[in-house]
């Protein structure tokens, strides 16, 4: 099977997060085709929360040498935060909010969307069309059941236009179901990664953000999370499908001794 991994949001760990996908995932699983798509920031965190006092500023250009030697990716973005003032402070004002706090929930959130973007775009360049993809943070380590991935690509034919999930729930909120899931991984396939990217990230979470109805989910009830904000942002249009997986309980890659 081909499968895709995205990679997004700030490197962790890196060296040690690359040597545990590429011992344990690629040459575990050699009878697999994986490319990997990569996009992060030029900033890098101690904290699994991605709390932004806690960030440090990377050389871009020697972190993209860096992660290409670590997993000669097929695609590969180090972005700068020229978001926070093209995305984050305008919606911040707003809403009456502080800047820091909204670019502490969306950081992970843009560069999913733009990860997507990229893998779409490579795939239309190079007509590619992975069996699955596996969009992931890349300091997480998983160990993949051999049987996952044609368990994963049989569910994902029979139930159109989903993703698969590890951990799901939903509350009420101003009338409104709302949903709540882990912003760890998430499974889908090509059909709906086209369905995921007919419009660009940009006017996805610019539409998403000013909506009506996110505007009620964001009213302060505690809802300003990611885990909240993923299923009416980045898969508004999704069903939501939890992984056949009894318990997954992915290994945060936060201390290099470990």
């Amino acid at each position: 099977m081909k499968i895709a991994y995205i990679l997004r949001g700030q490197t962790r760990n890196r060296i040690v997060a690359a040597r545990l996908f590429n011992k344990y995932t690629r040459q575990r699983l050699l009878e697999h085709d994986h490319t990997v798509h990569i996009y992060t920031w030029n900033h890098t965190n101690d904290s699994s929360r991605g709390q932004p006092n806690t960030a440090r500023e990377l050389d871009a250009s020697a972190l993209k040498v860096q992660l290409n030697s670590l997993y000669s990716p097929e695609t590969l973005t180090v972005g700068d935060d020229s978001h926070y003032k093209d995305l984050i402070i305008p919606f911040a004002a707003s809403v009456d909010w502080s800047p820091v706090v909204v670019y502490s929930v969306l950081n992970q959130i843009i560069a999913d969307m733009r990860a997507q973007d990229q893998l779409r775009a490579y795939c239309n360049l190079h007509d590619y069309t992975p069996d699955l993809i596996v969009d992931t943070r890349p300091e997480l380590f998983h160990w993949v059941h051999k049987s996952f991935y044609a368990d994963s690509k049989s569910t994902l034919d029979d139930n159109p236009n989903s993703v698969l999930v590890h951990k799901l729930s939903s509350t009420e909120s101003n009338g409104m179901v709302q949903r709540y899931v882990s912003d760890y991984t998430f499974v889908y396939n090509m059909d709906t990664l086209i369905d995921m990217t007919t419009e660009n990230s940009t006017t996805r979470i610019t539409n998403a953000l000013y909506s009506e109805s996110n505007s009620l989910r964001m009213s302060g009830d505690g809802s300003w999370i990611s885990h909240t904000l993923y299923p009416s942002i980045v898969h508004a249009k999704q069903n939501y499908i939890l992984m056949s997986i009894a318990s997954m309980v992915p290994t945060v890659v936060i201390d290099e001794r470990l």
